[in-house]
């Protein structure tokens, strides 16, 4: 142990001479204990706190993030982003009044993130708990890629032969770009300050900097909706026919997650003025992509029917499920009133019939005999014919709860018109 004896060289001297004095060389009991006064006095100074500085361990915690992906959904997601464990074997205590921790990644930490937060493992599990941990501390990012200072309102006492680990934990806005990415980090000795030392002049830390957590990358879903491969042509279609199909199309969900399927809305101008000649309309889960429904195929939620005078309807699909990484082909048909279908009764097919009787209108030259009347022609009204599209495909994701509502996925269906 080196000890600096200069600042008591005055007392030494001193004690020497009065020893000396005093002829100590001969009675050395007393020479033996005025070395060991002046030992004690030595030792009781500043000259032995060297070797009592408050020395301060700081390693990653037991379990430090490692990379992940996490899915982003609509509301903001907390997350813990780095551990620290501190120790102190030394003699002594001390005291930690902040803690500086410095943010990277592809994610903007001012705009994305809308806090940092400090807490304690409270009950000392490793694992962050925001219900059994204590928030010491929390603060904002004020620029990208930049630092954030987080000070304790109390300071966190560091005693001797003691262990704690802290969670740096995120609140990430929902708001988030999918794919950014975020990296917190405890770059240098400096980066942590310390209070008082109660056995020596100051804190020394000791530590592997920088320590830093995982890459976090936040992702969530996304859906494509694309015309089917079999999607219905042009054609004909009789009154009474049913499962007539008028459109397909094919909604996809990558594989960060599934997509529930909530309603998907039509719009048909021929259905403003003819929805009594539409008896239902249904849509399918085409499992063989064939644009027609078979036998074993499941319909996707309820019949629907246009009210008249309006052209757009919303059909219910039931929260259909599409699994991540799949495709759904989604089949829209008409059952039409008439002919022999079940759906209408016989008073309501005998007014259908007279309607289309009264679509005949005068419109040319009509030789009138005998009547002595002006030419007149007679023409026949445009066949009815029904032409859907999508105007909004409402989806969620499976996980995230994010709202991925389409529209204007400019999906037309088939030009059907009926006949007699």
């Amino acid at each position: 142990m080196n000890v600096d004896w200069s600042p008591h060289a005055e007392v030494c001297t001193k004690l020497v001479i009065i020893l000396n004095q005093g002829g100590c060389m001969s009675f050395k009991n007393i020479c033996s204990i005025a070395i060991i006064a002046i030992a004690a006095i030595a030792f009781s100074s500043n000259a032995w706190a060297v070797a009592a500085n408050c020395d301060v361990g700081v390693i990653p915690g037991t379990n430090n993030p490692e990379d992940s992906t996490e899915i982003l959904g609509d509301s903001n997601l907390e997350i813990d982003m780095l551990h620290l464990t501190i120790s102190h074997e030394a003699y002594g205590d001390t005291s930690i009044t902040d803690i500086t921790i410095t943010g990277s990644g592809t994610g903007n930490e001012a705009a994305d993130i809308e806090s940092v937060k400090l807490y304690e493992d409270t009950d000392g599990s490793g694992l962050f708990e925001a219900a059994n941990d204590t928030l010491l501390a929390t603060n904002t990012f004020s620029e990208d890629n930049g630092t954030v200072v987080l000070t304790l309102d109390t300071a966190i006492p560091v005693t001797h032969s003691s262990e704690a680990t802290y969670f740096i934990v995120y609140t990430i806005k929902s708001s988030a770009a999918r794919g950014s990415t975020f990296i917190a980090s405890w770059e240098d000795n400096g980066d942590m300050t310390f209070g008082s030392c109660t056995s020596g002049p100051s804190t020394t830390v000791i530590a592997p900097t920088p320590i830093t957590g995982g890459t976090l990358t936040v992702t969530y879903g996304t859906a494509v909706a694309v015309e089917g491969t079999s999607a219905p042509e042009t054609g004909d279609a009789n009154p009474g026919d049913t499962n007539v199909p008028v459109m397909q199309f094919q909604l996809t969900a990558d594989d960060s997650e599934g997509l529930i399927l909530a309603s998907v809305t039509i719009t048909d101008p021929g259905a403003a003025d003819n929805a009594d000649m539409i008896a239902a309309v249904k849509i399918w889960n085409d499992a063989n992509g064939n644009g027609q429904v078979d036998e074993g195929e499941a319909q996707i939620g309820a019949d629907a029917v246009f009210t008249a005078g309006t052209e757009t309807l919303t059909l219910d699909a039931g929260d259909y499920l599409i699994a991540a990484g799949t495709s759904l082909n989604v089949l829209v048909t008409y059952d039409f009133t008439g002919g022999t279908t079940t759906s209408r009764d016989t008073l309501d097919n005998l007014l259908i019939f007279a309607k289309n009787a009264a679509r005949l209108i005068i419109a040319g030259p009509l030789s009138i005999a005998g009547c002595g009347g002006s030419a007149a022609t007679t023409t026949t009204d445009t066949t009815p014919s029904f032409t859907p599209s999508i105007e909004e495909i409402n989806l969620v994701g499976a996980t995230s709860n994010r709202d991925m509502t389409m529209t204007g996925e400019n999906i037309t269906g088939a030009s059907i018109s009926l006949v007699e």
